[in-house]
């Protein structure tokens, strides 16, 4: 309930994404581009697949062997989600995007049907791997998977100049990330 939820400090967010209920929370990497899919050249379905394929990239990195579902969206470890894909698209810009869960506390998904499923489990890279993973690490290889996948590269920027860059995001073709 809202409630129970609210007790253990976590709040209820309404987003327009797909994916239905998630949890985000301190351990889990959640990469949210905004980007154009006229503009590069993409289609929503071969934007998530990329979205996934950095997402499989990332868990072979450290050995974990993740694998698309093509009943679900997201990567899975035999029936356990490690990471889940959520977007939105208005006008040919997609919003959100993928978390992967990294270190994250798992009790929290107990609370909840992730993604609106239920008779599957959510895994970890560090349920996987019995020990903890550098955050650090994983976001540069995720940069690295995503600059791969897509082709892009991208650059550090402040928030000002992301605020800047959405600003004119019709007349910009260049992606933007912050830590």
């Amino acid at each position: 309930s809202r409630a129970f939820l609210a007790k253990q400090g976590i709040a209820i967010i309404q987003s327009e994404r797909g994916g239905d209920i998630t949890f985000h929370g301190p351990g889990q990497v959640v990469v949210y581009p905004i980007i154009d899919l006229k503009k590069s050249g993409l289609e929503v379905l071969n934007y998530v697949a990329g979205l996934e394929e950095i997402m499989i990239r990332v868990a072979a990195d450290w050995g974990i062997i993740a694998k698309r579902n093509p009943a679900n969206r997201g990567v899975w470890v035999g029936n356990s989600k490690l990471g889940s894909v959520g977007i939105s698209v208005r006008k040919g810009v997609c919003f959100h995007g993928f978390a992967l869960n990294v270190n994250i506390e798992m009790e929290p998904f107990d609370w909840i049907n992730p993604c609106g499923l239920q008779d599957c489990g959510v895994t970890s890279m560090i349920r996987e791997l019995s020990q903890k993973v550098s955050i650090n690490q994983v976001r540069k290889a995720v940069k690295s998977h995503i600059e791969t996948v897509f082709g892009v590269s991208l650059v550090m920027a402040s928030l000002s100049e992301i605020l800047e860059t959405l600003k004119n995001f019709t007349e910009k073709t260049e992606i933007v990330c912050c830590n």
